[in-house]
């Protein structure tokens, strides 16, 4: 790890800048945030002029992708399809990293969705490192091996102060949540499997460090611990940091920004922000330099070190920083565009020009900024297509005399992508493309046989999102930091109550079916996605439920067809369920267009709280009929 320089050696050491980028999903262009000059960030084409810049100036860098790189927009899904590299030579996403100089890369777990031998074609044309300590294979003969290297030790030469070059050996090592052979179960099958985080490291890392590199640097597709309670706590970027051995880690899969002077889930009473990971003003976990750089290229990581060029393996403790820089996309038509970013664009153009084709009209706008209290018409109308869908595939089997409900989650929620993590649709024609705001995944659909008992225990899984919300007290945050938005599933067909400030587990009441109170007893089926299927979330697990199957369409397909028989979509804006209790004012951190229209509803009542410094929107959120009032039916 870290040690101290001795006195009087500072004139010996090396300056070695580390970049880091994760979770880019495949997105092409910049994302447009406001008005102004600077208002488009993130995107390969902003980033590629950023990672030139940086590269003219600094030959010596260290460039380094954490994963979720392959996956996650249309152009993604198109390529999953149709890229052969028989055909059509490197993967256009490698090519392009391949010229920008990256160094080194470990897949993430949405690289596996579509399949891990389309994940070993796409990496099998980059001309630098990929490395998983994660992802193993079964053999014929039941042993596991590695799919990837677990780790490679990087040669470089890095100019000192006085210009001459000194040999650096940088060892990287990379791991993915052990949960992502069980998330993508349906595209890996059995034969695949990922170790969890700890076991990872400790397997592969002692031979890493038996290599005697000079600096180690850990590529962990998870995110600072604390931030997600439903993951184990020994698998993430901070509880990586204080691994001897190694010097740098960078962190990704939630999308969060760390360092960050107030992130967006890091917050106390009704906004204010409070300390949280206990990180220093150097961006320093445990003393070691860590970075998240958010998602979609809209942030760059950067951690400098100063490296002792003497006897040893040594760092200089009080130097190293980590930061983030926020990636804004020059005027377009002013820098030019190298081969390989002029093919990806090209193909994105293509892609753009068939997802504008209109899919259906939009009666009034849709928006998905008060999903998280239960207004979520964009979540009913994806129940509706499950369900609808569900009910035509069991026809003539066993399964066809059970009710149908439909689990959808409010995967656009803000949260750790930041106020542009919306569904905000205007009225008018809905283009194809917009399929991905409402679903941006590939999985096939699934179903589920759950009890009526199970199903209570999948909404009480599903509540765990809310926090310990105190009668009587000032508002503090409804949403808990450490559960994202996207474990809050609906469970359609339902209607039920959520009582935040009840304990976990005791939340959720008045559950009925068709009017009726919910039998224990009753069987279902759920239609929903492959993923949530496979386990992820936890509510397999806590509801006893069994995959009845996985369909042979994918959710964006089932959600595709239903738009289009719709012809015209109404939004329905009715509580999907309701937030009940007394006495209790919470804050939800929502995207400022919700501040400007927000809704009468007969349960709650909902006041503009002012901005927040992330960008986000502060909505003070109240029960407005009593719990024991007959009238407050869900």
């Amino acid at each position: 790890m870290l040690e101290d320089v001795p006195p009087g050696s500072l004139d010996d050491r090396l300056r070695l800048t580390v970049l880091a980028t994760s979770d880019l999903h495949c997105r092409v262009r910049p994302r447009v945030v406001s008005a102004d000059a600077a208002g488009r960030e993130g995107g390969f084409s902003a980033l590629a002029d950023m990672l030139q810049d940086l590269r003219r100036q600094n030959p010596d860098l260290l460039l380094f992708d954490n994963g979720d790189l392959l996956q996650g927009s249309a152009l993604a899904d198109r390529l999953a399809h149709e890229w052969r590299a028989d055909r059509h030579g490197v993967h256009p996403v490698i090519g392009l990293m391949n010229a920008l100089g990256f160094d080194a890369a470990t897949p993430g777990n949405h690289d596996l969705d579509y399949g891990l031998d389309y994940a070993l074609r796409a990496y099998g044309g980059a001309e630098f490192a990929v490395v998983s300590a994660s992802v193993q294979r079964q053999t014929d003969t039941g042993d596991w091996r590695y799919v990837f290297p677990p780790w490679t030790v990087l040669e470089r030469r890095i100019a000192g102060p006085d210009g001459r070059p000194r040999d650096v050996r940088v060892g990287v090592i990379g791991v993915m949540p052990g949960e992502t052979a069980h998330w993508n179960r349906a595209a890996l099958g059995p034969s695949i499997r990922t170790l969890p985080i700890r076991q990872a490291m400790a397997q592969a890392l002692p031979d890493l460090l038996r290599q005697e590199p000079d600096v180690v640097v850990a590529l962990c597709h998870a995110g600072i611990d604390g931030f997600d309670e439903r993951m184990p706590d020994d698998d993430g970027a901070e509880a990586m940091a204080r691994m001897p051995g190694i010097d740098v880690v960078i962190g990704g899969h939630t999308h969060e920004c760390f360092p960050s002077d107030c992130p967006a889930e890091d917050r106390g009473e009704a906004g204010a922000p409070t300390p949280g990971t206990g990180s220093d003003p150097r961006g320093l976990l445990h003393g070691t330099p860590v970075v998240v750089p958010g998602a979609y290229g809209e942030r760059l990581g950067m951690i400098e070190l100063d490296l002792f060029a003497g006897e040893g393996r040594t760092l200089v403790r009080e130097q190293p920083t980590s930061r983030l820089r926020r990636v804004v996309a020059p005027a377009p038509g002013t820098r030019p565009r190298g081969p390989a970013l002029r093919r990806l664009e090209r193909m994105q153009s293509v892609v753009e020009r068939a997802g504008d084709r209109r899919l259906t009209r939009l009666a009034a706008p849709l928006s998905s900024t008060l999903a998280l209290i239960g207004i979520d018409p964009g979540g009913r109308i994806l129940g509706e297509a499950l369900a609808a869908y569900a009910a035509r595939s069991v026809e003539g089997t066993p399964l066809r005399h059970l009710p149908i409900l439909a689990a959808t989650a409010p995967i656009r929620s803000g949260g750790r992508a930041g106020p542009g993590n919306f569904v905000d649709l205007a009225a008018g024609d809905l283009p194809q493309h917009t399929i991905h705001e409402f679903y941006p995944f590939s999985d096939q659909a699934a179903l589920i046989t759950v009890s009526g008992k199970g199903a209570a225990a999948w909404l009480e899984c599903a509540a765990q999102v809310f926090s310990h919300v105190a009668p009587g007290r000032e508002p503090g945050p409804l949403i808990k930091a450490s559960v994202p938005g996207y474990f809050l599933d609906t469970l359609w067909g339902l209607d039920y109550r959520i009582d935040p400030t009840r304990p976990p587990g005791e939340r959720v009441s008045d559950i009925r079916w068709q009017g009726q109170p919910l039998d224990p007893g009753a069987q279902f089926l759920i239609a929903t996605n492959a993923h949530r299927a496979s386990g992820a979330g936890g509510f397999i697990a806590a509801s006893g439920a069994h995959l009845s199957g996985i369909l042979d369409a994918p959710v964006q397909d089932v959600l595709r067809d239903h738009l289009t028989g719709l012809g015209e979509v109404v939004p329905d804006t009715r509580p999907a369920w309701w937030l009940t209790g007394s006495d209790w004012r919470a804050g939800l951190h929502t995207a400022t267009s919700a501040a400007a229209a927000l809704p009468d509803l007969p349960h709650l009542t909902l006041s503009d709280g002012g901005p927040l410094p992330d960008g986000m929107r502060l909505v003070i959120v109240a029960p407005r009929i009593r719990e024991e009032d007959p009238s407050a039916t869900a």
